[in-house]
């Protein structure tokens, strides 16, 4: 995490001294995503991945939710579309 201005990008909370947060990464173009504690994502953040700071195990779900839904809906837009 970089420094103590870390928001969650799901709820906009501030992260604190002692929460426990997670990081959510995915590699640009490509279907996937890792959750893992913030301590071990990788600092300074790689260009060709993208982080989403998430403050606990509700709003991970939620992210998750909200990605299997987009994804699934740009998959049924792939059928419709052949």
């Amino acid at each position: 995490m970089r420094g103590t201005s870390t928001t969650c990008d799901v709820c906009g909370r501030v992260k604190g001294e002692t929460n426990h947060w997670l990081v959510a990464v995915s590699l640009l173009d490509h279907a996937g995503i890792l959750y893992q504690p913030a301590e071990l994502a990788s600092d300074p953040r790689k260009s060709d991945y993208t982080y989403i700071d998430i403050c606990g195990h509700n709003c991970a779900g939620k992210h998750f939710a909200a990605w299997l839904a987009d994804s699934t809906r740009t998959q049924q837009e792939d059928v419709c579309q052949q």
